[in-house]
């Protein structure tokens, strides 16, 4: 009775299995025959590795502690030299916020409370929204 279930069981992995390898060898046997979709796949697949390698470096790059800017100017220019990716924005806004952290230092509130009129403006300039426009706007609309 429960040697039938088990033989049921095992006909469908070892298919599987077989299947699986038979895949990777027609797949071998197409890189060797110079197939020109492989070509293409491989291109892509170089490009995307390179692509890869560039992002790395430019993680190395990336300092773990940035100074509070003390204007959008030098923020600015803190973005200019580290800055390629949403993602890399995001990470450097995080390491000026933990840095600069007040549980580190109370003189860091001033610093912090900077940063954040700096970030408004930056996102004012992302929108193209005039700063004064931005907080009028706000207090003068009506849902």
């Amino acid at each position: 009775g429960t040697a039938g279930v088990l033989d049921v069981g095992a006909a469908p992995k070892s298919k599987v299995k077989s299947k699986a390898l038979r895949s990777q060898k027609k797949n071998k046997k197409n890189r060797k025959g110079g197939d020109s979709d492989d070509d293409d796949e491989e291109g892509a697949y170089r490009h995307s590795s390179e692509a890869i390698e560039s992002a790395r470096i430019a993680r190395k790059e990336l300092p773990y502690i940035f100074n509070a800017p003390s204007n959008y100017k030098d923020f600015k220019k803190v973005l200019s030299e580290h800055c390629t990716s949403a993602e890399e924005f995001l990470k450097i806004v995080h390491r000026i916020r933990v840095y600069n952290s007040v549980t580190i230092s109370k003189e860091n509130k001033p610093k912090l409370q900077l940063f954040v009129k700096i970030l408004m403006k930056h996102f004012s300039e992302l929108c193209k929204l005039p700063s004064s426009a931005s907080s009028s706007s706000s207090s003068s609309s009506s849902p």
